[in-house]
């Protein structure tokens, strides 16, 4: 027949004796029938330059697309090594380092340093150069 239908259907649902209601279609909005009337071939280079297609662009690794056109990625990252990362340290190693080079200074030379505990505040030590002669 060489004829094209297109219909636009609506459908409703109508009340039936039994649970399954009955299905009715109307029809709504434009519909059109098309027929070939003639027909001819192109010019082959114009054919060619119609079928062209674009060229696909180059996978990009990690990304990825949805659905909905939203790009996706994956970030990596390297390994981390712990033992270089600067981390807080406890202030009682503080103390002890200050301990450890009072001890040393008082062993070895011509000054000595003395803890003096402060009478407001006695969790902060304080460290005064005292010399020899002064004692």
């Amino acid at each position: 027949d060489g004829k094209v239908y297109w219909r636009q259907c609506v459908i409703k649902f109508k009340k039936s004796g039994s649970r399954i209601p009955k299905v009715q279609l109307s029809e709504m909005g434009p519909s059109l029938t098309m027929s070939v009337r003639r027909h001819k071939d192109p010019v082959p280079e114009l054919k060619k330059e119609a079928c062209k297609l674009p060229p696909k662009a180059k996978k990009i690794k990690n990304v990825a697309e949805d659905e909905l056109g939203e790009t996706y990625g994956r970030v990596y990252l390297p390994s981390q090594n712990i033992d270089e990362i600067a981390l807080m340290k406890p202030k009682g190693l503080k103390r002890e380092k200050r301990a450890a080079k009072a001890e040393r200074e008082a062993e070895g030379g011509a000054k000595k340093k003395q803890k003096k505990a402060n009478n407001n505040d006695d969790d902060d030590m304080h460290v005064q150069d005292v010399d020899e002669d002064d004692q």
